[in-house]
């Protein structure tokens, strides 16, 4: 009897033993993958509360990988690209939206550690009044992981600055610090004078403005053409036109040089850099002759509506598309005209542009079912336009940077 009860015991304690393994690999098992489901800490803050005006007023991204497994940051699906950032500062009356597109390669994050990166608020808002603001910044961005694939991930901040009145000589000391930093070694260090360079006090740095516009690193002169771009003076004029003619767009960084020097150009006002402009209206990288017609667009108004009109019956798709997105900026009541006759082009994406351009330029929308016929969508805009035509009021385009009155 003994014996038989001993053999029930071992077994019991046998099947516990089996069930406890079991309860315990349960455990482990959900515990790393709530871990590995955890969602990354994101957040953005000012470098500190107060700054003096004339200073630039940095703030830091920072990105945790809160997870037990390595995450991609700005992962990519083929040709599409997610990286969205929103500023609103109390006092001015816009917000500013900016997509950096696929500027940003894939970068590694492993577990637990932080990306850190800093910008100036300058670079969407001229902060030139004392007193307080309070800033709200969003990013929406892609990432990607072994266990989840790819995925949104997105975050927001509130924060506020005080921004108090100071002598000259204390603001140029601080300007000077990120002067001698333009010749840093340390890329972060460099990256965060060029930013002070192009937003905050372009005027300041002249000379070295002037210096780098020259120089063969790409990434640099970028930072020069927004500061010349910023000052909009004939002497920075000048160099941008030099830029736009003397340099090779071999690759990408290259490519973007030129984009920046021809939208420097364009919202410039100045009329004499028309014909140069112009000559990229045809370039065969799609950027190029896109940022060629809005200028083209911006420097000759009601004369060149006739020119980019022309571009809505070219054979290229493209072409089409990208006059249909710079005709807004010509500000003239001929390109509304020109967008209405483009809502019936062959190509959906065309159609798409124009009926976005007229929308945006006139604030109106024809609120149609998703079936209707690209003609019945024309007739309804030339009926509006025809009826609205002498008293609607045109919209420009938004600016990149908004500036407090």
């Amino acid at each position: 009897m003994l014996e038989f009860n001993k053999k029930i015991s071992d077994t019991w304690f046998a099947t516990l033993r089996v069930k406890c393994a079991l309860i315990a690999f349960v455990v482990l098992f959900l515990s790393a993958f709530l871990s590995s489901a955890q969602e990354l800490q994101g957040n953005f803050h000012p470098d500190k509360d107060t700054y003096m005006i004339g200073e630039p007023v940095f703030f830091t991204t920072e990105i945790k990988n809160t997870r037990n497994e390595p995450v991609y940051l700005w992962a990519q699906k083929p040709g599409d690209c997610l990286n969205l950032y929103e500023f609103s500062v109390s006092r001015f009356g816009c917000t500013n939206k900016w997509d950096e597109g696929c500027v940003a390669p894939p970068m590694l994050l492993g577990p637990g550690e932080t990306y850190r990166e800093g910008w100036p608020l300058d670079n969407w808002y001229r902060l030139n009044h004392e007193g307080k603001y309070d800033v709200t910044i969003s990013h929406k961005l892609r990432i990607s992981s072994s266990s989840r694939g790819l995925e949104d991930f997105s975050f927001s901040s509130k924060f506020q600055i005080k921004l108090r009145l100071a002598d000259s000589e204390s603001v140029e000391k601080v300007l000077q610090k990120f002067e001698r930093d333009l010749t840093s070694d340390d890329p972060d260090v460099e990256h965060a004078a060029l930013d002070t360079m192009a937003t905050t006090a372009a005027s300041y740095f002249l000379p070295d403005v002037m210096r780098i516009a020259h120089d063969k690193d790409p990434f640099r002169v970028v930072h020069a053409i927004a500061a010349l771009r910023q000052m909009n003076i004939p002497e920075g004029r000048a160099v941008l036109a030099d830029i736009i003619t003397n340099r090779e767009t071999t690759n990408q960084d290259e490519i973007t040089v030129r984009f920046n020097a021809i939208q420097a150009l364009g919202e410039s006002g100045d009329v004499g850099y028309l014909s140069l402009v112009q000559r990229y209206t045809g370039d065969k990288i799609d950027s190029i002759q896109l940022e060629s017609m809005i200028a083209v667009a911006q420097l000759g108004g009601d004369a060149t509506t006739p020119q980019l009109q022309q571009f809505l019956l070219s054979p290229d798709p493209a072409t089409r598309k990208n006059a249909a997105f710079a005709l807004p900026f010509a500000m003239n009541r001929q390109a509304v005209d020109a967008l209405i006759e483009a809502l019936t082009d062959k190509e959906t994406e065309v159609r798409k542009q124009a009926l976005t351009s007229l929308e945006g330029m006139t604030g109106h929308s024809e609120a149609l079912s998703g079936s209707a016929l690209p003609l019945e969508m024309q007739n309804r805009w030339r009926k509006w336009w025809r009826e609205n035509r002498e008293n609607a009021r045109l919209i420009e385009p938004p600016a990149f940077v908004c500036r407090m009155q």
